[in-house]
């Protein structure tokens, strides 16, 4: 079955009537001209845009009103850090102290790390310091972080706040 291209003309005769065969070259119907090879260039997908006017990026921060400061790092790791605490029933004063544990961290130590692995280790080294029981995979698991990745981050941030 052939496909028939609106968007390109004829050379010799000017027809719109220009299709694709199975070989991929484009024939005229009107004077049987072979064009040549047709080859395609992948569509852009057009991004919806914003009411900024900018295109809307798969709903994350930057979908947010313009003049609306952008959420920073540590914003997310607080959030990361209440939805763990609260998916695994942790008492209130592991929330607080792992938030005073993110509060005392210093940038550096958190930047160009995931957030999830971040809040997991700062929920990790809270329940130590309070002496609550929690289990590492299940923690892992809750944030989707894998328990190598937690592991590491524990002692990373635990040198960083000693």
């Amino acid at each position: 079955m052939a496909q028939v291209i609106a968007a390109e003309t004829c050379r010799f005769c000017g027809s719109y009537n220009i299709v694709v065969n199975r070989d991929g070259e484009a024939v005229c119907r009107n004077c049987a001209t072979v064009q040549g090879p047709l080859y395609y260039v992948p569509p852009l997908r057009a991004l919806p845009l914003h009411a900024s006017g900018r295109p809307r990026f798969n709903g994350d921060a930057r979908d947010v009103a313009p003049g609306v400061p952008l959420p920073r790092s540590r914003d997310w790791v607080a959030a990361y850090i209440r939805r763990a605490v609260e998916g695994l029933g942790l008492p209130a004063h592991v929330l607080h102290t792992s938030l005073a544990l993110l509060d005392r961290l210093d940038n550096r130590a958190i930047q160009g790390k995931r957030p999830h692995s971040v809040a997991g280790a700062l929920v990790v080294l809270a329940a130590e310091k309070t002496g609550t029981p929690v289990k590492r995979v299940e923690l892992a698991q809750a944030l989707s972080v894998n328990d190598v990745t937690l592991r590491i981050n524990v002692k990373r941030l635990r040198r960083w706040l000693e």
